[in-house]
């Protein structure tokens, strides 16, 4: 697996940060992650905008460790 797979499980905390175009910070989201032993881990995967629920306005998709998908949309 060329070291890229974890040998251990490591839970830990995480704050997404949100700025706007100028650079002013708008938001801050705490979430829990894991690197989960024996899971291969692919550090070319990003987070994307994308509209996955059909409304016409974008989500921000975040691919977690631990394996799942963080799907954060703002609620107007």
């Amino acid at each position: 697996m060329g070291g890229h797979a974890s040998s251990e499980t490591y839970n830990f905390k995480l704050t997404g940060l949100f700025m706007d175009l100028r650079g002013n910070l708008v938001g801050e989201l705490p979430f829990d992650d894991a690197q989960i032993s024996g899971y291969y881990y692919n550090g070319e995967v990003h987070s994307r905008a994308a509209d996955v629920d059909g409304d016409g306005r974008q989500e921000i998709i975040l691919p977690k460790q631990n394996g799942r998908v963080m799907i954060i949309k703002k609620e107007i």
